[in-house]
C-alpha cells in the first residue's frame, strides 16, 4: 500500500533538534526536552488501538533522542506493519548508528533537503556541513533495498527558483518520492518573514515546472499545504482532505484562532475560512441517526470546501454500507471526522 494512504500514528519523541532551520515552524518552542518515555510508549500503543498500521516517529528531530532505536523496536514488536522517521538525516551519516536503526525495524525515512547545493541547504539549516551529512545519510539508506527513502523540501523565498533543480538532483541520487512543502508562517518563519516568505505568484511557475518534471520522470511528487486554487491544472496534486484534517487535529490548541497578517501567507487560509463558516452555520451541521453522515453548507462555504477536494454539491449525503465504493467510504470517514472535530472543538 502507498504509505500516503496508510492509517498513521504520529508520535513526537522530542522537542530537540540538531539543526536551526531559518523557517522552522517550531522555532518558538520553549521546552527543549525529550518527551517522557511513558508518554511515547503510551502513544505508540494507542495508535494500534485506533487501527494505525504505520508508526511515524518525529520531533524536533527524533535521531537526537537516544531511545529512538528502542521506540522503533517497540513499535515493530507491538504490531505496526511499518515504522517511519522524519529527520534531517545528519546522524544517519554515521554507519553504526543508521544500521542499528534498520536492524531495529526501521522501514521508511523521510529526510529533509532544502537545496541542491551545500550553500543553499546549509543557509536554510544554519549548520555548516549539514548538507554533506544529510546526503551521505540518503546514500547510506538507499543501499538497503528494504528501506523506503523519500524527502521533504520546504519552499522558501531563497530556494523556490531552484525547485526543479532540487528534484533533478534528488532523482540522480535515487530518490523517486519527494514532498514540496508550503512554508507555514509561524515560529522562525514568521520572525524571518522577509527572508523566507514568498508570494504564490512568484513561486507558482517553478512549482509547475517541478510538476512537469515529476510527470516526465514518473516521480511521486507531493505538494503539502499548497493552496488548491493555484492547482486547477493539476488536480491530482491538490492536498488530500484527510491530510488537511490531520493538520488541524494536530494543532487544535490554536485552531481557527490565528487570524491576522499570517493568513495571507498560509496555504490553509481557505480551509480555515470554510471551517469558520461551518462553525457559524452550526444549525446546518448535524449527525443523522443510524448509518448516515450529513453535511449541508451554504454556497460560499461550498465553493471553498470543493476546492479542498470535498467535491460536494449543496448537500453532501453519503451512506455507510458494505457495498459502498471505496472512495465513498473514504470520503464518508473524512466527513465524519470533520463533524466529530467541530463538535469537539466548537
Amino acid at each position: 500500500m502507498d504509505s500516503s494512504q496508510e492509517k498513521k500514528q504520529w508520535v513526537k519523541i522530542t522537542n530537540k533538534c540538531n539543526n536551526n532551520c531559518i523557517f522552522c515552524l517550531d522555532g518558538d518552542r520553549r521546552a527543549l526536552t525529550h518527551v517522557p518515555d511513558t508518554e511515547v510508549r503510551a502513544a505508540i500503543q494507542k495508535g494500534l488501538q485506533l487501527g494505525a498500521s504505520l508508526l511515524v516517529l518525529s520531533g524536533g528531530d527524533p535521531t537526537v533522542n537516544d531511545l529512538l532505536r528502542d521506540y522503533i523496536k517497540f513499535g515493530k514488536d507491538q504490531g505496526y506493519g511499518k515504522v517511519q522517521i522524519i529527520t534531517n538525516g545528519r546522524l544517519l551519516s554515521y554507519p553504526g548508528y543508521w544500521q542499528g536503526l534498520v536492524q531495529a525495524g526501521l522501514k521508511e525515512v523521510t529526510c529533509s533537503i532544502h537545496g541542491h547545493t551545500k550553500e543553499l541547504h546549509d543557509w536554510h539549516t544554519r549548520v555548516p556541513g549539514s548538507f554533506q551529512q544529510s546526503i551521505l545519510a540518503i546514500k547510506n539508506l538507499l543501499s538497503q533495498r528494504d528501506v523506503i527513502v523519500n524527502t521533504d523540501t520546504t519552499i522558501t523565498k531563497q530556494n523556490y527558483k531552484y525547485l526543479p533543480d532540487i528534484l533533478k538532483f534528488l532523482t540522480k541520487l535515487g530518490i523517486h518520492e519527494m514532498n514540496l512543502m508550503n512554508i507555514v508562517p509561524f515560529g522562525s518563519a514568521w520572525r524571518n518573514q522577509h527572508k523566507v516568505l514568498y508570494t504564490y505568484a512568484e513561486v507558482l511557475p517553478y512549482v509547475k515546472k517541478s510538476i512537469e518534471y515529476a510527470r516526465e520522470q514518473g516521480l511521486n511528487l507531493w505538494l503539502s499545504r499548497f493552496p488548491p486554487q493555484y492547482l486547477e491544472e493539476f488536480p491530482e496534486y491538490m492536498y488530500d482532505t484527510g491530510k488537511i484534517l490531520e493538520d488541524f487535529e494536530g494543532s487544535k490548541e490554536s485552531i481557527l484562532n490565528c487570524r491576522g497578517k499570517r493568513c495571507t501567507w498560509c496555504g490553509l487560509n481557505l480551509v480555515c475560512a470554510s471551517l469558520r463558516q461551518v462553525k457559524n452555520d452550526r444549525q446546518k451541521l448535524r449527525r443523522i441517526p443510524d448509518d448516515w453522515a450529513f453535511l449541508e453548507l451554504n454556497d460560499k462555504s461550498l465553493k471553498q470546501v470543493k476546492a479542498q477536494v470535498f467535491q460536494a454539491n449543496k448537500k453532501v449525503l453519503l451512506k455507510y454500507s458494505t457495498d459502498s465504493h471505496q472512495s465513498n467510504l473514504r470520503m464518508t470517514e473524512q466527513l465524519a471526522r470533520l463533524h466529530k472535530f467541530l463538535v469537539k472543538y466548537p
